[in-house]
This record gives C-alpha cells, sequence and structure tokens, in this order.
C-alpha cells in the first residue's frame, strides 16, 4: 500500500526508515523481511541507522541522517507523542520531507488532531473501516451494523479516541 502511495508522486526515491523497537517494530522495519525490504526492492534506496527505544523524545541523529542523504521520503512506527516529537525536531532542523507515510501514530483522530495543521498531506494505513463490505462470520452483521451497534451501545464513535480528540469528521459521523 505504501509503495501504491509513493510510485505516483515525484521524489528521488531516497526513503528514511524511522522503526520503534519493539516487536511491531522490529517485524515492520526488518531490512530484509519487513518493509524497508520490500521498498528497496521496488527501487527505493532505504536510510536507515536503526531502532528507537519506546518513548524516545530525541530523533535528531534520524533527522541529520535524513537530511544529509536527502531523504525526501519519511516512514515508520511511532507512537503519537514520538510522531510528535520526530516532526517539532524536524521543523527545528530544517528538515522537511515531502511524503510521511507513518503507520500508528496517525491511525485515530486523536493522533491526528494532536499534530494540528502539521498533518496536512501525512498517509497511514487503515486497519477496518465501517464501509468494508464484509459479515462476521460469528454474527453475520456487516461491518456498518457492528460500528453502527457499537456507537449505538457506547455513544461513542466507532474509532478509538483519546479524550482530548476531537469528534471525527466523516460522513454519518454521529457526532
Amino acid at each position: 500500500m505504501y509503495l501504491d502511495i509513493w510510485n505516483d508522486l515525484p521524489t528521488n526515491k531516497i526513503v528514511g526508515s524511522v522503526f520503534s523497537n519493539d516487536v511491531p517494530g522490529n517485524a515492520m522495519g526488518d531490512l530484509k523481511l519487513g518493509m524497508p525490504g520490500l521498498f528497496a526492492a521496488a527501487g527505493y534506496r532505504i536510510v536507515d541507522i536503526g531502532k528507537f527505544p519506546i518513548g524516545s523524545d530525541d530523533f535528531s541523529n534520524y533527522i541529520q541522517a535524513f537530511k544529509k542523504d536527502n531523504v525526501e521520503i519519511v516512514t515508520g512506527l511511532f507512537n503519537p507523542p514520538e510522531w510528535a516529537t520526530f516532526l517539532n525536531q524536524s521543523a527545528q532542523m530544517g528538515f522537511k520531507p515531502k511524503v510521511a507515510t507513518i503507520a500508528k501514530a496517525l491511525l485515530f483522530p486523536g493522533g491526528v488532531a494532536a499534530l494540528g495543521p502539521r498533518a496536512e498531506g501525512m498517509s497511514t494505513e487503515i486497519w477496518w473501516l465501517p464501509a468494508y463490505p464484509f459479515r462476521s462470520s460469528l454474527t453475520g452483521q456487516s461491518a456498518a451494523e457492528l460500528a453502527s451497534a457499537y456507537e449505538a451501545a457506547t455513544k461513542r464513535d466507532w474509532t478509538n479516541r483519546s479524550a482530548s480528540s476531537t469528534p471525527c469528521s466523516r460522513p454519518g459521523s454521529p457526532r
């Protein structure tokens, strides 16, 4: 999916890889078997200086390496606060990639809302939507019916949100 996003964009095909040092980050960010390996096989050059520890608050080494190697695409796996820190430090250091496709940090409205206008133009994968044309093999409910039942029962939007997030603006949203 990331390649489908990137292939039509005018970039130099140099990808800065920033993955967390935990089970999902190590799996997704593995240079051979993870996403960077797929990107390299598709003709992208990968700049990777290693995994970062969960809760990191200093990404300056990554940013310096990305600036040095003329990275135009940044990808990785971040928690929302880590991604916000990476963005703040990038701005302070004068690094502005053309493309940012980030796993986890942008999945839910709260993570995106916390970034404000800086989130404009970023991309991420989507794990599930009520519009999916599938039915549960257990209950027979459609994805839309499951989302509606959840919203009716909990009085909350179907997606996870932090208490400080703003309502999700999607068609048909009850809030």
